[in-house]
């Protein structure tokens, strides 16, 4: 019985063939043309979920008042993480990081990386994951620093990059870094991007590392708290307040505020809470704040397409059926029952809809890398690394197949041979 609705589909499929084409390559071009917009979605909406601790994440912002008006920025005092540690007993961990663009010298050859230096609790705050080296021992020892496995690749090829030594910035500071572990490279779709990372701070930095500096404007350090579980952010916040006044006095504070910003807004929601719109300059390879409401836009802009698509889909679709009422009558005269015909076009529909959706996953395939360079993003298809795409896209082929051969389906199945007339010849019993 399959075989020969599958005979049959195969056999309209090529006797149409201008209607095939255009039917199968509308929905192919519309449904790939979503999928590539809800990739990128997705991507924005997973920044930063690779980290296990994340809800317990928190960046400290700091606001500076001026009348009425309110400038918010993510660089604190380098003495906050460690006054917080010993002031708060909500904070589990506070670390500092400051990020910036240098060379390292390896032999003869210079290599520009982006740089990070941070406490060494930075491995207990976020999830970093190591492929070579001890996680607890790699950022404890002076002048120690681990690299991303693509940066190893780049500098030191396929040689073992543990205990090999590089200079960072020998202009600048000179000192010799021990490589101790390589990392895996931090996903597109993370707020932390770095390819050394080394606890080790430069002496020309250190004031800027330890110092709380109340009558500067320029703060160097962004700090980042890992909350007690079921802490409180708003207290915390309030607390912050208090530790702002003990150690930088009162006029400070009058001008100057602390803000809690949980992790899982850093992304999407700067630019909406904090009127945050990028990285500093010095900060460059970090990937820039997203915007929310371009996700909703994009979104919907995505479900239009692919609604357009399908209603044109179900058109065409529908058009043909109709013009095969004459094969319907003469099937159901001869003793075809409504529910072999409903599924013979279902079957078709279906049929079409597959070969749509396997069109569509080509294109994509074959589109994504220059969309990944347009988008700079990492987006993929592999089961392995995204599997939603594999559970959502057979639901909405399934779906896209009902509907479109729904209406055809009932509506010629409901056709009586004897009652109506079918390009001139009136079929009666």
């Amino acid at each position: 019985m399959l075989k020969n609705y599958l005979t049959i589909a195969i056999r309209i499929l090529f006797r149409y063939k201008g209607y095939s084409l255009i039917n199968i390559s509308g929905l192919a071009i519309g449904m790939a043309c979503a999928a590539l917009i809800l990739l990128y979605v997705q991507d924005e909406l997973n920044f930063d979920t690779h980290h296990i601790k994340r809800d317990r994440i928190y960046r400290v912002l700091r606001e500076l008042k001026s009348g009425d008006n309110s400038i918010f920025s993510y660089r604190t005092s380098g003495a906050l993480a460690p006054a917080i540690l010993q002031d708060i007993p909500a904070a589990e961990q506070a670390i500092r990081t400051f990020w910036f663009k240098t060379f390292v010298r390896y032999e003869y050859t210079l290599f520009d990386l982006q740089y990070c230096v941070a406490d060494p609790e930075i491995l207990n705050v976020f999830t970093i994951p190591f492929l070579k080296g001890d996680p607890a021992t790699a950022l404890q020892g002076a002048g120690t620093a681990v690299l991303t496995a693509s940066a190893a690749a780049r500098i030191f090829g396929r040689v073992d990059p543990i205990g090999k030594q590089l200079q960072i910035d020998g202009d600048r500071d000179g000192t010799i870094y021990t490589i101790t572990g390589i990392i895996s490279d931090p996903p597109t779709n993370s707020s932390l991007h770095f390819e050394l990372l080394t606890a080790h701070v430069i002496p020309y930095f250190f004031i800027y590392w330890t110092e709380w500096r109340p009558m500067s404007q320029y703060r160097a350090i962004e700090t980042y708290i890992l909350l007690r579980e079921k802490a409180d952010p708003v207290a915390f916040q309030m607390q912050l307040a208090e530790t702002m006044k003990r150690y930088m006095g009162d006029t400070v504070a009058e001008n100057n505020a602390y803000h809690l910003q949980a992790m899982n807004r850093m992304h999407l929601y700067s630019a909406q809470d904090f009127g945050l719109r990028d990285h500093l300059s010095q900060d460059a390879g970090r990937p820039a704040y997203g915007d929310i409401n371009q996700i909703y836009l994009l979104s919907i802009i995505a479900l239009i397409v692919l609604v357009i698509a399908c209603v044109n889909f179900i058109n065409l679709t529908t058009s043909r059926a109709i013009s095969r009422a004459t094969e319907v009558g003469v099937r159901k005269v001869v003793g075809a029952h409504r529910g072999l015909l409903i599924f013979q076009f279902f079957f078709e529909i279906m049929l079409l809809t597959l070969v749509g959706s396997i069109i569509a996953l080509a294109l994509i395939e074959l589109i994504l890398p220059g969309f990944n360079a347009f988008v700079a993003k990492d987006l993929t298809l592999n089961p392995q690394r995204n599997p939603i795409p594999y559970v959502i896209g057979p639901v909405v082929v399934l779906i896209i197949g009902i509907v479109a051969g729904g209406i055809p389906a009932f509506y010629l199945s409901s056709f009586q041979p004897q009652r109506r007339g079918f390009r001139r010849i009136v079929l009666r019993p």
